[in-house]
């Protein structure tokens, strides 16, 4: 009988323990699906982050290249314009007024990249995140439409017509846009891990 205890206790005892190393086991299991899953999200972030501020960084050196064939436009214009006469004259101010819309148009355009990359971060983006996302979304949203409208009544014959593009609210809209962009930028690092 004394046996048989002794058998039935190493025989619990036994039990006890592969319970404990299954349930140890699971629980790794179940912790490492955890980590990985936080793994391939923050790799997945990064690799959205990271093409979002590549298409900025690319947008930003195309603008600021851009300026450039603003001015040879002028320059171009000038020329025309002191050695034309009347009717010349008038043509080289109506080639300037369509480049120059052509130039705004382009402008615009690159916002709506932007506002295009933005979609791609929309679906793994924090709430934190998600807001500012939104929140970026709108206002370029807003100055587009707003700036198409103006650019809709431009006629391009009548140079006056560029006045309406001081009827735009851009000063507010731009100092937000760039102090979200920045807010944008601490939280996909604090996301990722960089902080």
């Amino acid at each position: 009988m004394e046996y048989f205890l002794i058998m039935t206790t190493e025989l619990w005892i036994t039990i006890g323990i592969a319970i404990i190393g299954w349930g140890w086991a699971i629980i790794q299991v179940i912790y490492k699906r955890k980590w990985q899953k936080k793994d391939a999200l923050a790799s997945r972030r990064y690799d959205a982050y990271f093409q979002y501020m590549r298409k900025c960084e690319e947008i930003s050196e195309n603008m600021r290249k851009d300026p450039q064939t603003i001015y040879n436009v002028i320059q171009e214009f000038v020329t025309k314009i002191l050695n034309g006469n009347n009717e010349e004259s008038n043509d080289a101010v109506i080639e300037f007024n369509q480049q120059l819309l052509d130039y705004l148009k382009r402008s615009c355009s690159l916002l709506t990249i932007i506002n295009q990359e933005l979609n791609s971060l929309l679906i793994i983006a924090s709430k934190e995140l998600l807001e500012k996302v939104v929140e970026q979304k709108n206002l370029i949203i807003d100055f587009s439409n707003e700036m198409q409208n103006c650019l809709n009544k431009i006629n391009i014959k009548d140079s006056n017509t560029f006045q309406i593009l001081n009827t735009i609210g851009q000063e507010n809209r731009w100092s937000r846009l760039s102090s979200l962009n920045n807010e944008i930028i601490t939280i996909m690092r604090k996301e990722i891990g960089v902080e």
